[in-house]
Formats: C-alpha cells, structure tokens, sequence
C-alpha cells in the first residue's frame, strides 16, 4: 500500500487529504488501500471514502480544466489550423453534447478510456456542470463499488483490480477496431463514398491534379545531378539573363513584364500589380485599376 507508516493513527483531516491527493498520482492503490483500512476498521469509512471521492473527482475537473483552459486556444494558433477543421470540431461538439454523458460514465469503467475522454469533454466544451455531475456520480459509484469489494474480497482486491485494468487494455483495441469497422462499413454503403473514391482516381490519371512534389522531384533530381556535373550549384540562375537569378528562385513576374513591356509591347500582356496589406485594400486596389483601364 501507498500510505504512509501510521496513517492510521492520523487525524481524519489528514488521512483524507493525503488520500485525495495520492489520487492524483494514482487513483486505485490509494483507493484500495483506503477500501482495506476501512474494512479492517482502522480507517473510518466516511473518511476513506470522502478523501479518495474528493480527490479523484478533482482530478478528473483538473483534466477538464487543462483541455479547455489550455488546449482549445491553441487551436486557434496559426500552426494548429493547418490541423484542425473547425467545423469537424463544431459537428464533435454538437455530438458530445447529445451523446457526452453516456460516454463520461462508461469512460470510468473502461481502463484506459478515462484520459481521452475528459480530454475531449474539455476540448469540446461541454458544459462543466453537466462534466461535474456526470463524473461526480461515476466516481461515487465507483468508490463505493471499490470499498465494498474490499469487504467482500479483502486483501486480494488489489490483484483482482489489475487483472480487471489489464483485460480491459487488452479489450480497447479490439473495441476502438469495431467502432471503426463499423462506421467504414457505413461509409462503404453511402454513394459520396463510391463518389470521392471514383473523384480521388480520376485526379491520379490526370497529371495536372497531381501534387507539386511528385512533378518537382524529378527536376529537383536533376538539377543536382547537373549541378555536379558542371560544378555549380548557381549554373542554372545564367539560363535567362535577363530576368533575376536566371527565373530559379525570387524573380518578379511584374518586373520581368514591365521590362518586356518596354522592348516589346505588342508581344507584352498588359498587367498590373496589387499593392495592399489587407483584403480591403486589395478590393479597393482592383477597383482603382479596373477604372484606369481603357475597354
């Protein structure tokens, strides 16, 4: 057991307080060990039972506080949108919502489950006193559960509790695989499946949807072989003199058409740039330049 040499000998306060906040570190050997104490009568179980409740259920309010406190701003952050579909995450939150609190429940009898799930109850933000009842009436039910199995089965609870959390890690995958399982078999059935996978094999066949680095690599290839060959790496920036770094890398499309504009306008595009910061001023920019343009 967790606890210290003599706990029993503490004062209540005490014991209860050191119970919740061994939960934080680990909620069923401290829970446990209080369960035994209590059932040998050398723990009060009013005390055992309000300390490892307390402290579990401030955990989990802990975990909630540090997905919705913490990681719902980030998503926010330039980096984490390239991530994160906001209306993937609004339809999520519109599902925890309905179906949350069933999941909360089940989350505190699944070994392995509890992290993920009051995560996400946070991140989604589902409403932190429907979170605290929720989680409040798991752990009650769980802790009583615990004492009373350690009033029936005595010291080897312990050992019956880590079979329990070893099977149910060995039983997750294979659930987590048949939640997926199901719901391809439900995209199989839909015809906007049929439809994005006939749509994803017409764009391979045509090279101009292909991505950029499976037509650049081949140059990219290339260049460098050529680049060993004549010795230089800058050889390339000589093949177009007359435009900045030879057109490689840096070179402006206006500059080039202004010069062309100037030897040879007949041949030249007629083009204009857009000099603005914000999308306001780009509108506005566009407007100024389609008024001084002849028809």
């Amino acid at each position: 057991m967790w606890l210290p040499l003599g706990f029993h000998e503490w004062m209540p306060v005490a014991q209860a307080l050191t119970l919740g906040l061994l939960t934080f570190v680990q909620e069923d050997v401290p829970t446990v060990s209080a369960a035994l104490l209590a059932a040998a009568g050398s723990l009060t179980w009013k005390v055992g039972f309000l300390g490892c409740f307390l402290g579990i259920w401030m955990g989990d309010a802990l975990l909630y506080g540090l997905a919705r406190g913490v990681g719902r701003p980030m998503m926010h952050l330039a980096w984490a949108r390239r991530f994160v579909d906001p209306v993937a995450v609004a339809r999520s939150e519109q599902w925890f919502a309905d179906k949350g609190a069933w999941l909360l429940l089940s989350s505190r009898f699944v070994p392995g489950t509890r992290l993920p799930t009051y995560l996400a109850a946070g991140f989604l933000r589902l409403p932190f006193g429907r979170f605290l009842v929720v989680t409040g009436t798991a752990v009650a039910v769980w802790t009583v559960g615990i004492f009373l199995l350690a009033k029936a089965l005595g010291p080897d609870l312990l050992s019956w509790l880590r079979r329990w959390n070893s099977s149910g890690l060995a039983v997750l995958p294979l659930v987590v695989v048949l939640v997926v399982a199901i719901r391809f078999s439900c995209k199989l059935t839909g015809k906007d499946f049929w439809r994005r996978i006939h749509a994803a094999l017409g764009r391979w066949t045509r090279w101009e949807f292909w991505p950029p680095w499976l037509l650049y690599a081949p140059v990219a290839l290339n260049y460098v072989w050529l680049a060993i060959r004549f010795r230089g790496f800058t050889l390339p920036t000589a093949a177009n003199p007359g435009i900045f770094s030879g057109g490689f890398v840096g070179e402006s499309k206006i500059a080039t058409l202004s010069d062309l504009n100037v030897t040879s306008p007949e041949f030249t595009a007629e083009a204009h740039l857009v000099e603005a910061a914000t999308p306001a001023e780009r509108a506005a920019s566009l407007r100024q330049n389609a008024a001084s343009t002849p028809c």
